[in-house]
């Protein structure tokens, strides 16, 4: 572990500053420029630090800046002290700062937004003092630790990236108001969110080995929990989300446990969690109401629901484990048989205990069977989004189930809503994977999974993931079009 230790001395210094010292924008170019301002009671206008050749900037005194403050592009200044600083109007941005080893703005109280980005060798930040903030974004530093953000509501709230990042906690948080999204830092890091209440937008925890937010009652848009490596994920007191559930490419989870849901608006998606093999009577004893659909696929043995009644549009199970199809269809005599897919992709499960090498080989050649068409599909799919968008529209059923992030619609409302707006905008297919419902005929359709990411001019690029349900077209032999695709930003 790196420790940095910056000391601060304390100097009598006393400043006579002008009133047209104190207003007007500034952008500051060296110790001077940044002393010029260091008394000021309260700045007015925006402070901007570009390409400096110092490597440390003291702003001694400054109490209030009615403005931004921006340190952005610097390759040698080390450390910026604002040891004075309570109160920016605006927004404070500290951006692609190669060298900058550590922030000091200890009396800090309010500022509009917070956002520190891509400051690699960034390990301190002392910020203990913020308890107002709509927006903050703490990405791609190298801090080890965050554990003094003490602001109790948010509109958003982004820590994505950090590599060092082994701890988050934000023990005062009780609301975001638009979304909060916690990924990608590093892979052993924990989340703990105590008191926190309320998500009125999207939910994203990803790459976190372990998640604890027990008084979260209300997620508004979609939750997606990707690509963890926490063993179990609960959610104690969540009651009602609007929009999907997404719990996917987990590799060590084997248990998931929302005691007090009830209703999720829209889907619930299951997918790629090889250790979860059971959905057991605890993991949703209380649910009762899926407003779109179940799409599970992984090495199911047993799936229990124990209340639920109502499932809008369709239930998919794809299990490679022992999953009985027959008994579980007990638990959905609610739904219509158009509406219900459970599969088994295992030769022991299909033909009992009989291994013969005829039953093998007809399981490979179905497999490999899959993955060619498959492979067809997609490579048109993505090829039309990316040049043609209006294309796609003849690749769907005409009664094909759709959401695009957590939007759902027909298919006679994707080219006004989605495919109009796609103009310019490349899609790149990073992997897929795919599964036939049957293992002995592809003719009942094939679950697909993608993930690559959006381009669109010089804006960084967008990850995505998609989950289509292929079924074969009656007319067209050996031909397939989509029954379900549930589109989603990762």
């Amino acid at each position: 572990m790196i420790i940095i230790s910056i000391a601060y001395c304390m100097f009598g210094v006393i400043f006579v500053t002008g009133q047209n010292a104190c207003s007007g924008g500034i952008a500051i170019n060296s110790e001077r420029d940044a002393s010029r301002i260091s008394g000021c009671q309260r700045y007015s206008g925006d402070v901007t630090v570009s390409q400096v050749n110092v490597e440390k900037l003291d702003f001694g005194d400054l109490y209030e800046i009615y403005g931004n403050f921006i340190v952005s592009n610097n390759f040698n200044l080390k450390s910026v002290l604002l040891n004075g600083l309570t109160k920016v109007s605006g927004s404070m941005i500290l951006k692609n700062n190669t060298q900058l080893i550590g922030i000091a703005i200890p009396k800090l109280t309010s500022v509009t937004k917070l956002s520190v980005t891509n400051n690699p060798n960034l390990n301190y930040l002392n910020a203990d003092s913020i308890t107002s903030a709509d927006i903050v974004e703490i990405s791609q530093t190298s801090i080890q630790e965050l554990r003094s953000l003490m602001f109790k509501k948010c509109k958003s709230l982004e820590i994505s990236g950090n590599m060092n990042l082994k701890s988050i906690e934000l023990f005062n948080l009780v609301e975001a108001s638009q979304y909060l999204s916690i990924m990608d830092n590093n892979r052993q890091s924990k989340l703990s969110l105590p008191v926190l209440v309320t998500i009125n937008g999207k939910m994203t925890f990803k790459n976190l080995a372990s998640i604890s937010a027990p008084s979260l009652q209300k997620v508004v848009e979609s939750m997606n929990l990707i690509e963890n490596t926490a063993q179990e994920i609960e959610f104690p007191v969540l009651q009602n989300t609007r929009n999907n559930i997404f719990i996917i490419s987990n590799k060590n989870l084997e248990s998931i446990k929302f005691t007090k849901l009830r209703d999720i608006g829209s889907g619930l998606i299951i997918q790629n969690n090889p250790k979860l093999t059971t959905i057991a009577k605890d993991s949703f004893p209380e649910l009762q109401s899926i407003g779109d659909k179940i799409l599970a696929v992984g090495a199911f043995n047993s799936v229990e629901f124990p209340k639920l009644k109502n499932v809008d549009k369709a239930i998919t199970f794809q299990s490679s484990g022992k999953l009985d199809c027959s008994e579980l269809r007990t638990q959905f005599e609610f739904m219509d048989d158009n509406r219900w897919i459970c599969g088994i992709n295992s030769t022991k499960d299909i033909v009992g205990n009989n291994n013969n090498d005829s039953e093998k080989t007809n399981s490979t050649k179905v497999i490999n069977n899959a993955n060619s068409k498959t492979q067809d599909f997609i490579d048109l799919y993505y090829k039309n989004l990316s040049r043609k968008p209006q294309n796609v529209l003849k690749q769907y059923a005409d009664d094909a189930r759709i959401s695009w992030n957590g939007n759902g619609m027909q298919k006679t409302n994707l080219e006004t809503q989605i495919l109009s707006k796609l103009g310019g905008i490349r899609f790149e297919v990073m992997s897929h994977d795919c599964h036939a419902i049957n293992l002995h005929d592809i003719s009942n359709g094939m679950v697909v999974v993608v993930n690559g990411y959006l381009h669109s001019g010089n804006l960084s690029k967008q990850p995505f993931s998609q989950v289509l349900i292929l079924v074969n077209n009656p007319s067209k032999k050996n031909e397939f079009y989509i029954q379900d695709d549930c589109f989603r930003y990762v």
